[in-house]
């Protein structure tokens, strides 16, 4: 093996869980840049705009330690990917605070009023402001996954427009559901992240049911595309088996990474549940209890190595 000299971090559910961190963590990372490692964070955290995400983690404590650079959006190569794609005016199926991400490369864009709105004609309003869009966005944004308003985007998609979904990670309805309530039945990309009061369903499932409705295929943006993963070696100026990819999520993070040649930490924290590092086939290269401890394996791996390693 060889020297590891570039990390890339997940932050939901491994440096923290929404506002709280996971334990030790801020001087975990102080000490793994200190140590010369060179850092990277992949997010597919879609509930708000890179620049709020990034101030919610100085806020947090790592003013020292994460510098806006060298964080990796999947919300900002979704922005990418749609202006790649020549799109004018995308229905975005985003947060208030993710579609901020969008606002200056796409200013036509449209994000519908939430549901429980009070316009009794909320169908024909939905028709009007969609009548244009040729796209759809889709995140985790539970106001916007109300019945009108996934109608609409259906019907833009049945015009033969684009369906661009973060970090879709599912294969069906049924084993969604299967492995949301009980994960032990079967093997699916169910995706589903960790809040404070437990598990909550992702953007995967709405996906999978616009795609389902209107024949049309997402296209996938996030972990653990390898485009993606990409990105963030290039960046480092890295090559995989020099990186470890740290995470809670067995298949997106670590799975992901280790397809492209990466090493893989699956941490204890998030949405990790037990037994997860044996029902998908992937075999991590280490097991941690958090972050912390996956920052201790990566120094003490670094000490055991020949130095031209």
């Amino acid at each position: 093996m060889k020297a590891i000299k570039g990390a890339l971090i997940d932050l939901s559910g491994t440096l923290l869980v929404e506002n709280s961190l996971t334990p030790n963590a801020v001087a975990a990372l102080a000490r793994l840049k200190a140590a010369g490692v060179k850092t990277r964070f992949v997010t597919n955290t879609t509930k708000e705009s890179s620049a709020r995400l990034h101030a919610r983690l100085l806020r947090l404590g790592f003013s020292e330690t994460i510098p806006a650079a060298e964080i990796f959006s999947s919300l900002s190569a979704a922005r990418n990917l749609v202006q790649s794609k020549g799109v004018r005016r995308p229905l975005l199926l985003l947060s208030s605070e993710a579609k901020e991400e969008f606002e200056e490369a796409f200013p036509e864009a449209v994000v519908l009023p939430p549901n429980g709105t009070n316009n009794s004609d909320i169908a024909a309003t939905y028709e009007e402001m969609t009548r244009a869009c040729d796209a759809v966005v889709v995140g985790l944004a539970p106001e916007q996954f109300a019945f009108e308003q996934l109608t609409c985007a259906a019907r833009v998609l049945m015009r033969g427009n684009l369906l661009i979904a973060i970090h879709k990670g599912i294969i069906s309805l049924l084993q969604f559901t299967a492995s949301f309530l009980a994960p032990d039945i079967v093997s699916a990309k169910a995706r589903y992240y960790q809040r404070n009061d437990g598990l909550a369903l992702g953007p995967g499932a709405f996906v999978a049911g616009l795609e389902f409705a209107t024949g049309v295929s997402a296209l996938l943006v996030g972990k653990p595309q390898p485009s993606f993963f990409r990105l963030a070696l290039e960046d480092m100026g890295l090559t995989s088996d020099e990186v470890v990819m740290i995470g809670d999520d067995v298949k997106d993070d670590v799975g992901g990474a280790i397809e492209m040649g990466m090493s893989g930490i699956l941490v204890k924290t998030g949405k990790y549940r037990d037994g997860d590092e044996v029902k998908h086939g992937i075999n991590p290269t280490w097991i941690e209890n958090d972050f912390a401890s996956a920052v201790q394996r990566i120094l003490a791996q670094a000490q055991t190595l020949p130095a031209n390693s």
